[in-house]
């Protein structure tokens, strides 16, 4: 027998084929690739790395595989046209793609899928919110389905408690649907282009494929920059208001320099260890104040700490010495970082911008809260 409760807020995480969307009337824009892929986890004969993960690239298309615990290993592969997914046909996957001397022995479990590239035209209505599958598929190219809904999760998690809690205002929900709405957009984006490019079916493409991760493999720049996008390290949200912002418009261009920490992007993990922010044994609920003082002015920082944290018993406020900002991409001018409990930077500004830092914490933080 079903049961009927009232709730404050529910969070629809009920997969791509989500109910709670479909009552809510919420499209689901996107497409689906032509191609069918294949994936097998199984036993093997036979030598593969077991802590690497391996692309095998020829002009008859691409193989990826991937260790899985207890000696398992899992191939992905695109299908041959009008082909069916058995073990003989993944063997021949293998044997013209992949790795020689690998064998198939003995299959745990396999699938054959079409990949879409979808997300909800809403990820809010009203007091609902969709999170994870729900609210966008897309390729599995760059393992970036879970690190997305896992994002949804801690974006979302954060800022309901602090409302329900009464920490923070209901106004603070609204950024969950913008943020995670541009985050998908990019994600979705890299990797429909990862994709077509493991999944060249021309000669002259994969040429030009196979030429650019040389040169990438070769530089340095495939760990140096692809690897912290696919670990999911250079998420950074848009600001939406000027106050998110510096009233200096030179150090607005610098935030937009690549390795530049502004308004949008997650404070620095090395530093934010260093400062007690980050870490198992951090609040997780703490809004953070990064404070740079004049210098030597010694006063400023205790005045600014006094007027800015009253009434607001969620709001630490740090002065580090300069030499522990320095080296991390801060912006060097006197004046403040606010850090929101998930780790962003929710405003940056200086010295003159203390109205606009009071606008912000009224918007995030404000003891009171109306959940």
């Amino acid at each position: 027998m079903g049961e009927r409760f009232t709730v404050p807020f529910v969070v629809g995480a009920d997969g791509a084929g989500s109910a709670v969307r479909g009552q809510l009337g919420i499209g689901f824009e996107g497409s689906t690739y032509e191609m069918a892929f294949a994936l097998i986890d199984t036993y093997i004969e036979g030598h593969l790395p077991p802590d690497e993960i391996s692309y095998y690239q020829t002009t008859n298309g691409t193989l990826v595989v991937v260790p899985q615990p207890q000696g398992v290993f899992r191939f992905l592969s695109v299908m041959p046209d009008g082909g069916e997914m058995s073990r003989e046909a993944m063997q021949q996957i293998i044997d013209t793609r992949g790795p020689h001397g690998v064998r198939i022995t003995e299959p745990v479990w396999e699938t054959v899928f079409r990949v879409h590239a979808r997300r909800a035209t809403d990820f809010r209505r009203g007091r609902v919110f969709l999170a994870g599958d729900a609210a966008h598929v897309h390729s599995p190219a760059g393992g970036q389905g879970m690190n997305n809904g896992l994002q949804d999760a801690q974006n979302l998690s954060w800022k309901l408690a602090a409302v329900l809690q009464g920490r923070s205002p209901l106004a603070l929900l609204d950024s969950y649907g913008t943020e995670r709405a541009e985050a998908t957009r990019r994600i979705v984006r890299d990797t429909d282009l990862h994709t077509r490019a493991l999944t060249a079916r021309t000669a002259r493409r994969a040429a030009v494929r196979d030429t650019a991760f040389r040169l990438l493999d070769r530089s340095g720049a495939a760990a140096a920059l692809y690897a912290p996008v696919m670990a999911g390290r250079r998420l950074a949200y848009t600001p939406e208001r000027a106050t998110q912002q510096p009233s200096d418009r030179r150090c607005r261009v610098r935030n937009r320099l690549p390795g530049a920490v502004g308004p949008g992007s997650v404070f620095p993990r090395a530093l934010a260890l260093a400062l007690g922010t980050a870490g198992p044994d951090a609040d997780p609920a703490a809004w953070t104040l990064v404070l740079r003082p004049p210098a030597g002015d010694a006063l400023w920082a205790p005045r600014a700490e006094r007027a800015l944290t009253a009434g607001r018993p969620g709001l630490r406020v740090l002065a580090p010495l300069p030499k522990v900002l320095a080296g991390h991409g801060i912006c060097a001018t006197p004046g403040y970082h606010l850090i929101r409990p998930d780790g962003h930077i929710a405003a940056h500004g200086h010295l003159a911008d203390l109205d606009r830092l009071e606008a912000e914490l009224a918007l995030g933080i404000t003891g009171e809260g109306d959940g």
